[in-house]
């Protein structure tokens, strides 16, 4: 199949409005994923493990491509109904440290009038944190990605569009051609709007660990575990929350949202070191209750934690 028009005139339509504009140094959560009531097509999958995959809430269950020619690894994602939709986000994928994503959404479930194209954006970051890095790594003198293949947290590529467009169709194209693995594995894929709140959170914001590994003690005091893979929390605090923001944002998203449904966290938009750590997707924990401790003021606690 061949995805959208890409490469050819198209005429570009403005964002929703302009009011609509993400700021990139400020919290961003996303919600609802609107994979699950979308119909993929494109490229070309293994049999067993097909495009729906991307679509499965279990991130292990993959999509896998048949090869690396970039006719196979590309998709479309054909929304229900024209949605405002912010970002596109591939989780527990095996893209290798040169990959490269590009994203292209359309006003027209065909393929027609284009609203965004992000061009072609490496999967990775360009680097990460100096400090650990050795001195024999690539990325000490470099800035090359190197990938350590034993971390335990989940890959995540993540395209924010800096603007929130009306949108019915989203093509993904992934550039991949040097993977040793010789295809591309996706886990899941996560796309939707973007809210952000005209006052940035506060102060005093968390981030932590969630480890359930169990461990039993013999009789002569030796320990023996059986490790689980640790999932990211975050818990940030939104004190000064209009009426409108507390209650058709925080509020409703508690309902809709629960503790079972995804939500996509990012610390800020802006590209740095620790936004590989500071981005992924999770759920609710309990939700806090929204307080109203001043005049036209509200505030809320949310806590989310990784899924994996």
């Amino acid at each position: 199949m061949r995805l959208g028009s890409v490469g050819e005139a198209e005429v570009v339509i403005p964002p929703i409005s302009q009011e609509s504009l993400l700021r990139k140094d400020v919290v961003t959560l996303c919600w609802p994923n609107r994979i699950s009531s979308s119909v993929l097509s494109g490229g070309a999958w293994q049999p067993t493990l097909p495009l729906e995959n991307i679509a499965n809430k279990v991130f292990a269950k993959k999509a896998r491509s048949l090869n690396l020619e970039e006719s196979s690894t590309q998709f479309r994602i054909a929304l229900d109904k024209g949605r405002p939709i912010a970002v596109v986000s591939l989780a527990a994928h095996n893209l290798s440290q040169v990959a490269e994503i590009r994203v292209v959404a359309y006003a027209n479930v065909d393929g027609a009038g284009m609203v965004y194209d992000s061009g072609y954006l490496p999967a990775w970051p360009a680097s990460y944190l100096p400090e650990t890095l050795e001195w024999e790594d690539n990325n000490f003198w470099f800035g090359d990605a190197d990938l350590d293949v034993d971390s335990e947290y989940t890959p995540l590529t993540t395209v924010f569009f800096g603007d929130i467009y009306n949108a019915e169709a989203v093509d993904v194209f992934i550039r991949d051609l040097s993977n040793v693995d010789g295809y591309v594995d996706i886990g899941r894929c996560f796309i939707s709007g973007a809210w952000q709140p005209e006052t940035n959170m506060s102060y005093g914001l968390e981030y932590g660990h969630l480890i359930k590994t169990s461990v039993e003690e013999a009789n002569d005091g030796t320990e023996y575990f059986d490790r689980k893979r640790a999932k990211r929390t975050v818990s940030v605090s939104l004190d000064w929350l209009t009426q409108s923001e507390a209650f058709s944002r925080i509020y409703a998203m508690q309902r809709d949202q629960g503790i079972d449904r995804e939500i996509l966290f990012a610390h800020e938009l802006n590209a740095s070191d620790e936004s590989f750590y500071r981005t992924f997707i999770g759920r609710l924990q309990q939700p806090d209750p929204i307080a109203n401790p001043y005049f036209a003021t509200h505030t809320n606690r949310i806590n989310i934690q990784e899924i994996i």
